[in-house]
């Protein structure tokens, strides 16, 4: 019976015998031996010896999944560390603010025995936790990792999330009045909206319409207007009537308007001049056609081309060497401008006027 495990001293192939066997099955060879108990090729360790290759590569396998394994649960434990010990500073956090010349500071500390400031640049979580928020006018306040930039003086409001064991200051919110020092405007990192612009524009004799820079900027937003002056009545109005049937009711345009978002009132201009005219202003056709004339033979004088939006009425077509421009003279008057300073060009202007009243309808602006 083949019970005798034998090794072959030759070639090393391992075989069963019986106390007769001579020889190797596989050589033909006479040197051998009978196997030590455990020096087989059965099993795991016999499959390892003889395909080495594929069992380091096994290995190394299995070490990458257990090593990626330990990062993942050592990554999660930490942020959940981390979290924890962001929190607790939170808990225990006392918020104070500190004005700059242009700026305002958050500042943050911990309470206890142990007190230290908190900066953002080490303390970025904690600050995202707080959400802190400003507000002046209505509107929001630029806010730039720890530090408030406000756009103009006045008081400004201060939120942050409602986290209940802050203990300094009470509650979730501080006012601050914010004062620009001497000298110093609002810091390049403000996000500031442009001033409220307002500029008239006759239609006719009598009425009026407010323009405002805001209008392309912002035409979501409501404008109110007061005619009557800056302690006048304001409504979300542009277009006013100073005449009710042939009654005059207002003798004297003063216009003054603020932006729903900002309170702060501002003057129409004229001229760089605040805004004041006659309800109603009738002009002479005659006086017209003369101020029309003059401004053609020198466009470049700023004198004329003011007195002819003053008095021109805005339904007047204008036209540039027989081509019409339907914005008027205000791209007309660029194209006159450049042609007389470039190459000293003079213009004469073909009017034409109602048969009835005599107003003028249209003007062709001509090269002499």
């Amino acid at each position: 019976m083949a019970n005798i495990n034998y090794k072959c001293d030759s070639c090393g192939h391992h075989f069963k015998g019986d106390e007769y066997t001579l020889d190797c099955p596989v050589c033909g060879n006479s040197t051998i031996s009978v196997a030590k108990s455990g020096d087989s090729s059965g099993g795991a360790l016999g499959f390892f010896k003889k395909n080495k290759l594929i069992s380091i590569i096994g290995i190394v396998v299995i070490l990458i999944i257990v090593i990626l394994a330990l990062s993942k649960t050592g990554d999660k434990e930490e942020n959940d560390k981390s979290q924890t010990s962001v929190t607790e500073e939170l808990e225990q956090q006392a918020i104070s603010f500190k004005v700059y010349d242009d700026y305002i500071q958050i500042k943050c500390k911990t309470l206890g025995t142990k007190r230290r400031k908190l900066k953002y640049e080490n303390n970025q979580k904690l600050f995202a936790l707080a959400q802190f928020k400003a507000i002046q006018n209505n509107e929001p306040v630029e806010i730039v990792e720890d530090k408030i930039y406000p756009c103009k003086n006045g008081n400004i409001l201060i939120k942050w999330n409602p986290i209940k064991l802050i203990k300094k200051p009470k509650g979730n919110k501080k006012q601050i009045d914010f004062t620009f020092a001497e000298g110093i405007a609002a810091n390049n990192m403000a996000n500031c909206k442009p001033l409220l612009e307002v500029t008239v524009q006759q239609l006719d004799s009598c009425r009026i319409s407010i323009l405002t820079n805001y209008d392309s900027l912002y035409p979501d937003e409501a404008i109110y207007v007061s005619i009557s002056g800056k302690e006048g009545i304001y409504l979300n109005k542009r277009i006013w009537n100073c005449k009710k049937g042939k009654k005059v009711i207002i003798d004297t345009i003063n216009v003054w308007a603020y932006s729903e978002k900002s309170l702060d009132t501002v003057a129409a201009l004229q001229n760089g001049e605040e805004y004041l005219e006659q309800g109603c202003h009738f002009v002479d056709p005659t006086k017209v056609i003369k101020i029309i004339n003059k401004y053609a033979g020198n466009p470049g004088n700023l004198n004329y081309l003011i007195s002819l939006k003053r008095n021109l009425p805005s339904n007047v077509k204008i036209y540039y060497e027989n081509k019409y421009y339907p914005s008027g003279m205000s791209e007309v008057e660029n194209i006159l401008k450049m042609e007389n300073d470039n190459y000293g060009t003079h213009f004469k202007a073909k009017i034409t006027t109602d048969k009835k009243t005599h107003a003028v309808t249209k003007i062709n602006f001509v090269k002499r």
